[in-house]
């Protein structure tokens, strides 16, 4: 479970947020939706970054972000926009580092990227070079790190960025088998359509503030 608390905090001069509140159960999908404006990414990138300088509570599995960084980090998958991975690497080998830096052993790490790559159907794209390959590929590989060990809290800005109808419905059933394993998501998009069909909670945050609470057609 995922709950944050009056969470303030002043990025620069012209970005900031004030005291947003939230919470995502197990299980369950909150959705972020707003202008470009609205501080939607920057409260993303501040609760996967447990060490960041906020006014607060972020809360993991009862695990204080403030007082326990270390664990709350290794307890959150993120895909944070723009996803920048080491270019110079394969998919698979920045894969492998990511399962190394979470404690899979190689076993794990293998059978778990395969898994993935062939749910999102790039099972031989994954092996190109990362400078080289296309961005849906990138995408898919930064959905793939942020989920790697099935982790309790996901975090994704923008997860269907790039990406086609083929894998748009890919990452649908990808975030089915994470409900199912009782994840707790918490994803800003501009696919409505996705945030409509997935999220049980949906959150209009606007000029850094959370304005209203409720299913999109409520709103609308």
């Amino acid at each position: 479970m995922l709950k944050v608390r009056n969470l303030s905090v002043l990025h620069t001069p012209s970005t900031a947020l004030s005291e947003i509140s939230l919470t995502a159960g197990r299980g369950e999908v909150v959705g972020l939706i707003g202008p470009e404006d609205s501080g939607a990414s920057l409260l993303l990138r501040t609760i996967s970054t447990p060490d960041s300088n906020y006014q607060g509570d972020v809360i993991v599995s009862h695990y204080k972000a403030r007082t326990e960084p270390d664990r709350v980090r290794l307890m959150i998958g993120a895909l944070l926009q723009p996803f920048q991975p080491p270019l110079h690497l394969t998919g698979f080998e920045y894969l492998e580092l990511v399962g190394t830096f979470y404690g899979l052993t190689p076993g794990e790490r293998a059978s778990r990227i395969i898994a993935l790559a062939e749910l999102l159907n790039c099972s031989r794209s994954i092996y190109g070079v990362m400078e080289r390959v296309s961005v849906a590929v990138r995408q898919k590989v930064g959905l793939m790190a942020s989920v790697l060990i099935n982790p309790p809290v996901v975090i994704w800005d923008e997860p269907t960025l790039h990406l086609d109808p083929d894998g748009q419905q890919r990452l649908r059933t990808l975030l089915a088998e994470l409900r199912t394993n009782g994840a707790s998501i918490l994803m800003t998009s501009n696919d409505l359509g996705l945030v409509e069909e997935t999220a049980s909670t949906i959150i209009l945050v606007k000029s850094v503030r959370v304005v209203a609470v409720g299913s999109l057609s409520e709103l609308g």
